[in-house]
């Protein structure tokens, strides 16, 4: 059985897999490297980036979902984390494409759309909050526990 690789931070990944365990913040020489996001107590996520692509893969702090973007947002912060964007994360990142866990991936002007996810997601909170509040609280709330 091939082992799985799971960065130090995810412990509840570890207890659900069924496969002997690798623990890095690489994937092995695919260029590919883990940054830690933690925005909220018991909430950990792993956002990866490749270099020679620049394809950057966010599984759940961004979306394009309906239920993430709300306007013309063409990608958006997830629920709370709106009230404090991830900027300084995502600034070490020049992505030509980015890969989200929720909805579509961001082929064209990737970067410049981050960019736009990141400085509108304070203002167009109320918004987000109105019309998708209730779903992305439920599903924060199972995600935790």
């Amino acid at each position: 059985m091939w082992p799985v690789t799971v960065p130090p931070w995810l412990d509840r990944a570890a207890d659900r897999l069924d496969a002997p365990l690798e623990r890095a913040t690489t994937l092995g020489d695919s260029g590919m490297r883990l940054t830690r996001y933690s925005p909220l107590p018991g909430y950990d996520e792993s956002i990866v980036y490749r270099d020679s692509n620049r394809t950057l893969y966010v599984p759940d702090a961004l979306g394009t979902a309906p239920f993430y973007t709300v306007g013309a947002e063409r990608l958006a912060c997830y629920g709370v984390l709106r009230l404090r964007p991830p900027r300084e994360l995502f600034a070490q990142f020049d992505p030509d494409r980015i890969l989200v866990g929720h909805g579509t991936g961001v082929f064209d002007d990737a970067t410049a759309t981050l960019q736009d996810a990141l400085d509108g997601a304070r203002r167009r909170f109320p918004a987000a909050l109105r019309r998708h509040g209730l779903t992305q609280l439920r599903g924060l709330v199972s995600a935790l526990w």
